[in-house]
């Protein structure tokens, strides 16, 4: 079992699977010691959506999302649910679906470069490449 799951744009995720990128550079907001199994998810960024048109709350948006996608008019169709409580509502992070489960071996303290960030090497433990 992982012990936590973190973002991977997919350009390094391709490199942890083909072993072309055996380290990590983290915040240690997670406190990664070596042992931990950590599950890489394959982030495709952020899709935003229109202002809705039934309770005009939100700001209007392009009509592109930060990477570069157009939206169409059907995407804003059940974003006004009752339980919405802000604009984030407007906004759905994007995964592929792969997952890579790694294992930390080594872990160094980069903090007099970049403070509160270790460096961490690891083994591949196991890629889930279903999309």
């Amino acid at each position: 079992m992982y012990k936590t799951s973190i973002k991977i744009k997919p350009a390094f995720f391709q490199a942890v699977v083909d072993g072309k990128k055996p380290f990590e550079i983290r915040e240690n907001d997670r406190n990664f010691e070596s042992g931990d199994v950590i599950r890489l998810r394959e982030y495709m960024g952020i899709k935003y959506y229109p202002k809705c048109k039934k309770c005009d709350c939100c700001k209007v948006v392009d009509n592109l999302d930060k990477e570069g996608v157009a939206y169409t008019e059907s995407d804003a169709i059940d974003t006004c649910g009752k339980d919405r409580e802000s604009c984030y509502s407007y906004e759905k992070e994007l995964y592929s679906g792969r997952t890579c489960d790694i294992k930390i071996k080594e872990i160094f303290d980069i903090g007099f470069l970049l403070a509160d960030y270790v460096a961490f090497t690891f083994d591949v433990l196991q890629v889930n490449d279903k999309v």
